[in-house]
């Protein structure tokens, strides 16, 4: 019932890609749709209202690829698919390993760049079979003719943090994965 009536305020940590500004804080009111076809939801103004405010928390130390990453809490007010996902993109700052809105993958730069090794490669291609889907689109992946769409090897770095439901005087909080927990400035 509390979710229903969104009495419930959650907090959630995402790693985006950027260097957002020390302090910074937004409030996005970007309305959503759900695109079932392309599996994302994306900004329109025919879409359903929704609002996310989003936090600076500590600008993290470069990332391998020497691209700036920052650390940032979301409160969403409204409880849209991908909501956060889609507010983050649409600010220019993309959860770093989402494929699916903008962000780019360490995992997919090692598993699928230039410096892919000869064994992992055959070994791959040597499990493919030519009526599996996703082993054409790994192998379509593998020969550069298209970028991979999913991270195998990391869960999305987006966290659910806290979850309070004031009128019940209930507090749940996980703690922080690894990846939230890099040394940075705050």
């Amino acid at each position: 019932k509390e979710f229903a009536e969104r009495r419930v305020q959650k907090t959630y940590v995402a790693r985006v890609a950027g260097a957002m500004a020390v302090g910074a804080e937004f409030l996005v009111k970007e309305p959503l749709n759900f695109d079932q076809d392309a599996g994302r939801a994306v900004v329109v103004d025919w879409g359903k209202a929704s609002e996310t405010r989003v936090r600076h928390l500590r600008s993290l130390n470069q990332s391998i690829t020497g691209d700036p990453q920052t650390l940032v809490e979301c409160s969403p007010t409204t409880g849209r698919r991908h909501q956060i996902r889609a507010h983050l993109q649409h600010l220019g700052y993309p959860i770093v390993n989402d494929f699916r809105y903008g962000g780019a993958s360490q995992e997919g730069v090692e598993i699928y760049g230039k410096g892919v090794s000869k064994r992992l490669r055959q070994s791959l291609s040597n499990c493919s079979r030519s009526w599996c889907p996703e082993c054409n689109e790994l192998s379509r992946t593998l020969d550069g003719l298209s970028l991979p769409v999913r991270s195998f090897l990391t869960p999305l770095w987006l966290h659910a943090h806290v979850y309070k439901l004031p009128r019940l005087n209930l507090r749940f909080e996980a703690p922080l994965p690894e990846w939230a927990l890099e040394e940075g400035t705050s």
